[in-house]
């Protein structure tokens, strides 16, 4: 499935059928996937780092600017993007 979420080429980590792929993002285990977790899984999942707008996206993502995306987080996000879509 191709992320609403984080962008075209970003697979989707918020829906439910996905939520593996955001346990494998969140390489610590804690819950949540970090700006670092987030970058290192772009690079080796696409070779090259998040974009610009895929950046934005995470941070859009991150309700309360803790650096941080927790499921929560990722599945209002994804919501509210499928909405105004």
């Amino acid at each position: 499935m191709i992320s609403k979420c984080f962008g075209i080429k970003f697979y989707c980590l918020c829906t439910k059928e996905n939520n593996q792929e955001f346990d494998i993002v969140d390489t610590n285990s804690d819950g949540k996937i970090s700006l670092n977790e987030f970058h290192n899984y772009y690079l080796k999942k696409f070779g090259k780092p998040p974009t610009n707008d895929q950046w934005f996206k995470f941070h859009l993502a991150d309700k309360n600017n803790d650096g941080y995306i927790t499921e929560e987080e990722c599945k209002l996000f994804e919501s509210a993007n499928t909405i105004f879509q």
